[in-house]
């Protein structure tokens, strides 16, 4: 298992101008093969629809087969959660199911 780095747009505290470039390079590198297994952690309160990481295991895990998310904060989340998590699957809004956690 490889802890992969949370994706950062923009510089902070001395980073480079290129962090995002940076992090996106290495994300890719590791979730590309195909004996990748991709666990997308997901704060419960975020619109899935507009997630990064989701837009990035979706570019190479295509069908969702290698990919799982994991929603966090269930406990802190708004209103219609039920709407964007079931018991088997998660909505993600770009009309690939990905397994739950």
């Amino acid at each position: 298992m490889v802890d992969l780095p949370g994706i950062t747009r923009v510089p902070v505290h001395g980073q480079p101008e290129d962090i995002y470039e940076q992090i996106s390079k290495i994300i890719t590198e590791f979730i590309t093969p195909e004996e990748s297994i991709i666990l997308n952690v997901l704060s419960a309160g975020v619109d899935f629809s507009t997630c990064e990481s989701i837009r990035m295991s979706q570019r190479v895990d295509k069908t969702g087969q290698r990919t799982l998310a994991v929603v966090t904060k269930a406990d802190k989340s708004p209103e219609g959660l039920l709407e964007k998590v079931t018991a088997d699957d998660v909505n993600i809004g770009l009309d690939i199911p990905t397994q739950i956690l």
